[in-house]
């Protein structure tokens, strides 16, 4: 979660949604800078492996290989994918509701990393 913030600090990215699970992580975030969606992925990709590893005392891969885009049309499409993307962990077992899941924007400890606000002065 420090690398996305990191990124929002440097104005690269605006986050509306994130879920990091075990073995993946979900974002919905807005493009603001000069970097890339690869580039911001990789950023963050790097960033988490080397500090997750650190943790648990291991080495190597620790995400899934590549990633998967999606670009929003609209408002119903944003909604629809922060959605989805804050239910993940109730639909693999992880919570029984989304606020239950530690690590993800729905959790309430987590509102200052979101810039749900952003988006909204920006309709």
């Amino acid at each position: 979660m420090s690398s996305f913030d990191h990124l929002r600090r440097t104005d690269e990215i605006r986050v509306l949604a994130f879920c990091i699970m075990p073995d993946h992580y979900h974002l919905l975030t807005f493009l603001i800078g000069r970097k890339s969606l690869s580039d911001v992925i990789s950023s963050v990709g790097k960033y988490t492996a080397r500090r997750v590893n650190a943790l648990i005392g291991r080495r190597g891969r620790f995400w899934q290989e590549g990633f998967h885009d999606h670009r929003c049309r609209n408002d119903d499409d944003i909604e629809d994918r922060l959605n989805y993307i804050e239910l993940n962990p109730v639909r693999a077992g992880l919570t029984e509701e989304p606020a239950g899941w530690p690590f993800s924007s729905a959790h309430p400890s987590r509102v200052g990393l979101l810039d749900r606000d952003w988006y909204a002065n920006m309709r």
